[in-house]
């Protein structure tokens, strides 16, 4: 009896071996079930040497794809709108059907904006071109802007088709030409603009009293009122050509003890009420040099 308790008890131990071996590996099973989905999920650990090298760059891959993907995408759409915006721009341009290009090439044949030529000047500078020739002819005129021309025709004499000219160009930058009438050495004496399509006078001179181009839209004026009062500033056109603006003026005006006092101000008035004295002596004030440039007028002999 006691043998036969002996040889069924070692039966039990031997069955509880065997049914334990299964268990352990089922649970290493499980404990490294979350290190592959941990890999899985694309977030590597370098804490887990056991970890499959193959998982690793299978999930890097798949993110690169992925991120080329949204990429491509985004090209797309920006592409796509690109090309919506040049097809828009294309469409208006057709659309307005004015017979006038609307694209960057308007702006490359004419980079200043400037229409030089002389339409409506036509008239004005054939009768300035007779006034030259023959400034008795024109003795009984007072048309503003031609008596500076005839006085100065007259003083020069026969060469005054030479030495006198003109200058269709738009000095005022608003894309309408001026007409400019003037000695050829720099004095202006006369200066027309164009207002509803036809010339407008806006400003003129005399042979002792004129006007001189500076550059950039500015012009030297230089003259006198009456014997005693000289008078020389700055000034430039409006932007839409039509007033001659100041942007300063000195002048001179004799005082009761006979002394010559310089005067100034920024509106280009020759009253001394109107102005402020300037530190300036009458020496200085004839001191002043301003440089002037020859614009490229074209004489009434050509």
């Amino acid at each position: 009896m006691e043998k036969w308790s002996r040889a069924f008890l070692l039966l039990l131990l031997l069955s509880a071996f065997v049914a334990c071996s299964p268990m352990q590996e089922t649970k290493r099973a499980v404990q490294e079930k979350p290190a592959a989905s941990k890999t899985g999920s694309g977030h590597t650990s370098s804490e887990d040497p056991d970890e499959d090298p193959d998982t690793v760059t299978g999930t890097a891959e798949i993110s690169k794809d992925s991120a080329n993907g949204a990429s491509g995408g985004r090209e797309n759409g920006a592409n796509d709108a690109s090309g919506g915006r040049e097809d828009s721009a294309v469409d208006v341009s057709e659309e307005k059907g004015d017979g006038v290009k609307h694209t960057d090439e308007v702006d490359k044949n004419n980079p200043a904006g400037q229409i030089n030529d002389e339409a409506g000047y036509e008239d004005l500078i054939a009768r300035y071109r007779a006034i030259v020739a023959d400034p008795s002819g024109f003795e009984d005129n007072d048309e503003p802007g031609e008596l500076g021309v005839i006085e100065t025709a007259r003083v020069i004499g026969e060469d005054a088709v030479h030495e006198i000219g003109y200058l269709t160009k738009d000095l005022s930058g608003d894309g309408i030409p001026e007409l400019v009438v003037g000695e050829c050495c720099g004095p202006i004496h006369a200066l027309y603009t164009m207002n509803e399509g036809k010339p407008m006078f806006v400003v003129g001179g005399f042979y002792r009293s004129y006007y001189a181009y500076m550059g950039n839209n500015h012009f030297y004026y230089c003259g006198s009122a009456d014997a005693d009062s000289v008078g020389q500033g700055a000034f430039y056109l409006s932007r839409d050509g039509t007033a001659m603006e100041c942007e300063w003026f000195y002048f001179t005006e004799m005082n009761s003890e006979g002394d010559r006092e310089v005067y100034y101000n920024n509106t280009g008035s020759w009253d001394p009420e109107e102005s402020v004295k300037a530190d300036m002596t009458a020496d200085e004030f004839d001191a002043i040099e301003i440089v002037c440039g020859d614009l490229p007028l074209t004489p009434f002999s050509s």
